[in-house]
């Protein structure tokens, strides 16, 4: 086999970059390969060819899988000299397509620990240590979670499966993604995930909470806690049939990190409807810093298809949940995930979705025509899947159907206050006629209820939280754009 260059040896190399694709567990996971990389002494690149590519891909579908390994191979044409690490749900899938690319030094999947792989790769061929955890699974000294304990501070196999490096910022973000929880043993019917993810581990909370605080000290304001399956967290199954542990580890937790000063917002990245329990509800109702906003997902609005996909849920379980939550939670923005044209999915069905939909009055809906993923046992029911022309309008009505709800939503908010993250704040430029708008710097960030904001400032806000007045929305897919109204320090009537 032919190498595409001269590949740079491990010892020489200096620069490295990294590409993430997939969900925010995975963002998490880049974060953490960042942070073990430069451990090692290795230096992210900028106009400098990198030495070393590392991808974490994602195989949620085989679409996803396909544009990982189309993603590998469009780093080792860019950089021939270059070695390349393929990490996560595709590489734990076996993409056995990667293996004539001569870059190619490692490829490590989630049975064996992504990270703790990665580290003992790099030690072996850099010849020196990192500062990372150690061979016992316990972080070294210098890190306030040094003695863990790991068969005892948290479930099954976490030295294997959920790896606590620490990082101290969340490189490019605003909002800083903690992951606590990996694996999901839930089996629906259409997803792979279980098969690539399939043992449980959530992180010592003592790691969660130093986590945490790292993110607030690096001048993060906003938490997004995540996991595969979060309502898992300090479980050993999803299936809550099964489920003998007691019932508050991830309400514990969620108290703790309210608690921390300096955290202004703590977003669940997703539950399932069986995890607003009434005690969590509660919870985070009496909190400022929860924002109330759920992503709760459907997946569908038929009982028959839910039963068919494997959902642990019935209809009339997710709308007790959304009634429970909307009850306490003023102004709830509620988004989801719909699959259309699963296998079986009548018209019927399909109406029956749309009426729960609009019943829910979802602010969001992330649309999904079904994929089939080889490996699943919905791969094996394709000749049951509404034809490729039902499925697209299928999509497209509920397409509309999202597009109004979403705007009804955000229209509650005009002329009233809402609370606003400052993610951009850039400082306006005028080459001719003023525009309408004024201010110095035109600024942007999402509103506890999830939707875009974009209004105008005299003063660089960047990272600030502040009250802005909805004045327009100009449509379900724009910002919405106000008027600043005040600063968080000094708060004014936000509902």
């Amino acid at each position: 086999m032919r190498e595409a260059g001269p590949l740079v040896k491990f010892y020489a190399m200096k620069f490295y970059k990294v590409s993430n694709l997939g969900c925010k567990v995975a963002q998490f996971e880049g974060q953490q390969v960042r942070s073990l990389l430069e451990r090692f002494g290795l230096l992210e690149a900028g106009s400098e060819n990198p030495d070393l590519c590392v991808i974490n891909t994602c195989a949620v579908t085989a679409s996803a899988a396909s544009k990982s390994r189309q993603a590998v191979r469009a780093l080792a044409r860019k950089f021939p000299d270059a070695r390349l690490i393929v990490l996560g749900c595709c590489a734990s899938s076996g993409p056995a397509d990667l293996g004539d690319l001569p870059q190619l030094a490692l490829l490590a999947d989630h049975r064996r620990g992504i990270l703790s792989a990665l580290e003992t790769f790099l030690a072996h061929h850099l010849g020196r240590r990192s500062n990372g955890p150690d061979n016992a699974g316990n972080l070294l000294s210098g890190d306030s979670y040094a003695n863990i304990d790991i068969q005892t501070d948290c479930p099954r196999n976490v030295k294997d499966i959920f790896q606590p490096y620490p990082v101290e910022a969340f490189a490019g973000r605003h909002r800083a993604i903690l992951k606590v929880q990996d694996g999901c043993d839930a089996r629906c019917n259409y997803c792979i995930i279980p098969s690539l993810r399939p043992d449980l581990a959530s992180a010592p909370k003592s790691f969660v909470l130093d986590q945490a605080r790292r993110f607030l000290d690096a001048g993060h304001r906003e938490i997004v806690l995540s996991g595969i399956f979060l309502g898992a967290y300090g479980r050993s199954t999803t299936r809550k049939i099964r489920i003998t542990e007691p019932q508050t580890p991830l309400l514990d937790l969620i108290a703790e990190l309210l608690a921390l000063p300096g955290l202004g917002r703590l977003r669940l990245s997703s539950l399932e409807p069986m995890d607003l329990t009434p005690e969590l509800i509660d919870l985070l109702a009496a909190s400022e810093k929860f924002p109330h906003h759920l992503h709760l997902p459907l997946q569908s609005g038929s009982d028959p298809i839910l039963r068919r996909m494997g959902r642990q849920y019935r209809c009339d379980d997710y709308l007790r949940a959304v009634d429970a939550a909307s009850s306490r939670l003023d102004d709830l923005a509620l988004t989801t995930d719909l699959i259309v044209g699963f296998p079986g999915e009548t018209q019927a069905d399909f109406d029956t979705t749309l009426r729960i939909a609009e019943r829910c009055a979802f602010a969001k809906i992330h649309i999904f025509p079904f994929s089939p993923r080889q490996g699943t046992p919905a791969y094996n029911w394709q000749n049951e899947m509404p034809s490729a022309e039902i499925i697209k309008d299928r999509a497209a009505q509920l397409a509309g159907l999202e597009a109004r709800l979403a705007l009804d939503f955000r229209r509650r908010f005009l002329g009233r206050s809402v609370r606003v993250l400052v993610e951009t704040s850039k400082e306006r430029r005028h080459n001719g006629p003023q525009p309408a708008e004024t201010g110095g710097f035109l600024c942007g960030g999402r509103a506890d209820q999830y939707f875009p904001v974009r209004f105008t400032a005299d003063a660089d806000l960047d990272n600030r939280f502040v009250y802005v007045r909805v004045d327009q929305v100009p449509a379900h897919d724009q910002p919405a754009r106000g008027t600043l109204v005040g600063i968080a320090d000094n708060p004014v009537n936000v509902r």
